[in-house]
Formats: C-alpha cells, sequence, structure tokens
C-alpha cells in the first residue's frame, strides 16, 4: 500500500468496516467516513495510479456493507457516496478487475437504477443516488485508450483493447444479455 496514505487509509476503512451494519445512530458516521475516503483516495489517484492491492483494502469495508444490509436498508446519501467511491475504484480496477466482481458490481448499479431494491416500498432513489450509479456503470463499461493504463503504453501489448474486449465479450453472453437490456432500459428511464 501507498507508504503516506495508508494511515488516512486505515482511520476511514477500520472504522467502516466496524459499522458494516448499519443502525440509524451509525449512518451519518458511515456518510462521514466514505466522504473522507473518496476525498483522501481522489488526492492520491491524482498523484499517482492507485494499486490492486491499495483498491482491494478499500473494496472489502464497502462491501461489507453491501453484504450485512438489503440495498433497501442502504439510504440514499449513503448509497451515492458508495457508488462515487466505487466509480473512483472501477477507473483503476478495470485493468485488473475480474469478469466475476465486474458482473456483480454493474448488476448491483443496475438493479438500484431499476428501482429493483425499492419495488413495493413506494419510494425512488433519489437523483443523485441513480447518478452515482450512472457513473459507476461508465467507469466499468468505457474503453480505456492506450495511454490511461497505468503500466504504461506498449505497441505490442494492448492491454486496454484485451481487457475491454474480455468485458464486451462477457456482456454478450446470453446469461447477462438480459442485465444489459434492463440496465439500458432503466438509462433511458432516467433520461425521461
Amino acid at each position: 500500500m501507498h507508504g503516506l496514505i495508508a494511515p488516512k487509509l486505515k482511520a476511514c476503512c477500520v472504522p467502516l468496516l466496524g459499522l458494516s451494519t448499519l443502525t440509524p445512530g451509525s449512518i451519518s458516521k458511515v456518510s462521514a467516513l466514505l466522504s473522507q475516503l473518496i476525498d483522501t483516495l481522489r488526492a492520491t489517484a491524482s498523484q499517482r495510479p492507485l494499486t490492486v492491492s491499495l483498491i482491494n483494502y478499500v473494496f472489502f469495508p464497502v462491501s461489507s456493507i453491501l453484504r450485512n444490509n438489503a440495498p433497501a436498508a442502504i439510504p440514499d446519501q449513503v448509497l451515492e457516496k458508495i457508488f462515487a467511491l466505487l466509480a473512483l475504484l472501477c477507473e483503476w480496477w478495470w485493468w485488473e478487475m475480474d469478469v466475476r466482481t465486474w458482473e456483480q458490481v454493474f448488476m448491483f448499479a443496475g438493479a438500484i437504477l431499476a428501482g429493483f431494491d425499492t419495488k413495493g416500498k413506494g419510494k425512488e432513489r433519489a437523483d443523485e443516488t441513480r447518478e452515482a450509479a450512472v457513473q459507476c456503470l461508465w467507469a466499468l463499461a468505457r474503453p480505456r485508450t492506450p495511454d490511461e493504463d497505468p503500466l504504461g503504453t506498449d505497441a505490442l501489448f494492448v492491454r486496454s483493447d484485451r481487457t475491454f474486449a474480455k468485458f464486451q465479450t462477457h456482456a454478450q453472453t446470453p446469461a447477462f444479455v438480459p442485465t444489459v437490456g434492463q440496465t439500458v432500459n432503466s438509462l433511458l428511464g432516467c433520461t425521461e
């Protein structure tokens, strides 16, 4: 992990992990910690690429929040920050992300856009939350150029094309096409 950034990340990630089961009393603390984590990562990412170990370290408490709480129980303010954080992580993680993780993050963002987490609850997610989910989807689905590769460019090995093709191929599998279709439908619905 980045030497100078480690204490700052630990100061956010450890308490987040401890608060991963949301309660009415912990929501404001979790929201503040997520904001602090986003700010720290933005400052770090502007200076150098995020490493896979750093991404995994940050993702662990976030994934714990998602595992320990039903999506409908996660307030918009927290969910919006989770998606902002995931979008930030995915800008770098995309290069090394396995297909299964890519699929799970894509499906989660798509489900929030479609409102699957609130069906029957009589409420729709805030526009800011849905916009953050769209930003996360963009970070997952946009093609990269070779000059964005954190490992640098190499004319003989264009990782951007290979990585994009990996996700594009997976998105075209019969099992995943309905998810893509529902997500596109939800995106179109959000733009109305």
